[in-house]
């Protein structure tokens, strides 16, 4: 699952020259239905977003964010790797594309884009904690306990992140 996107500031992630006021509007509204499960309403005001703001990273990732929730990976990828292409300076764009990939396996992928979420927000526990887990999985433990430990240290009630230490 990708990480929460509670945190995940609109004003943050849309792009400049569509930041009117109104698009941050938009795309929290959409979120709010992605949060509340709504995956549907999400995606129609996010794809009617896309259509007004071609060049919005922010409404790739969270269209990203509803085709991982929909196990549509392939789209998922895209998708997030577009908003990253558009826009590198947003941690919650890696930290999502890493997660995205730590789930489907490709956990070499999660680490590096995990590694640049940290090396943008170094106090990013859900990274850390998909740094670590992928990290397990490809037998580097002392360095998957580190971030393991540092997310913990961030977020101490984080379960996922007790589970993989």
């Amino acid at each position: 699952m990708a990480h929460d996107v509670k945190g995940t500031s609109p004003d943050d992630a849309v792009s400049p020259a569509a930041n009117d006021g109104t698009v941050a509007e938009l795309i929290e509204s959409a979120m709010a239905h992605f949060r509340s499960g709504r995956l549907n309403q999400a995606e129609a005001e996010l794809e009617d977003l896309k259509r007004r703001f071609p060049n919005s990273p922010a409404t790739s990732h969270f269209l990203g964010l509803v085709a991982h929730h929909r196990g549509d990976d392939a789209r998922a990828f895209a998708l997030l790797e577009k908003a990253v292409e558009m826009n590198r300076v947003v941690p919650y764009f890696h930290g999502n594309l890493g997660e995205v990939y730590r789930a489907a396996g490709r956990f070499e992928e999660a680490a590096t884009s995990c590694r640049t979420a940290i090396d943008l927000y170094p106090v990013y526990p859900e990274a850390l904690n998909t740094l670590g887990a992928s990290l397990c999985e490809l037998g580097q433990m002392e360095e998957a306990e580190e971030a393991l430990r540092r997310a913990i240290e961030f977020k101490p009630d984080m379960a996922a992140a007790h589970a993989h230490l």
